[in-house]
């Protein structure tokens, strides 16, 4: 599954109504409520604020395995989805990783 199909099925679990896709920028847009606006990046694949509140409104579990350099996001009646920060140790990114992918699983099975 590439990044898009992951941000499409993770915005259908969120119920958010994505307006399009900018290859150029490789991230989606959602629509704010003026008319003063387009719209605004959304990516929790990159955006910590984007993925926490993806994680807070699906209530998705993290747990942290520092021993293997893992963490594991877990969706409400799905299995874990983990990734690891070995590689460049970037925790964050891998908890992005895992909260977008546990979401994605969960709207490819709505």
């Amino acid at each position: 599954m590439d990044k898009k199909e992951l941000l499409e099925f993770a915005a259908k679990a969120a119920g958010l109504d994505l307006a399009r896709w900018d290859e150029k920028r490789d991230c989606m847009y959602h629509p704010f409520r003026s008319t003063l606006q387009e719209g605004h990046e959304w990516d929790p694949w990159e955006d910590d604020g984007d993925a926490l509140r993806l994680a807070a409104h699906l209530q998705i579990d993290l747990e942290f395995n520092t021993d293997i350099s893992t963490v594991l996001a877990i969706a409400p009646k799905q299995r874990g989805c983990a990734a690891d920060w070995r590689v460049g140790g970037n925790k964050a990114g891998a908890v992005r990783t895992a909260i977008t992918r546990a979401a994605a699983a969960l709207g490819r099975s709505m």
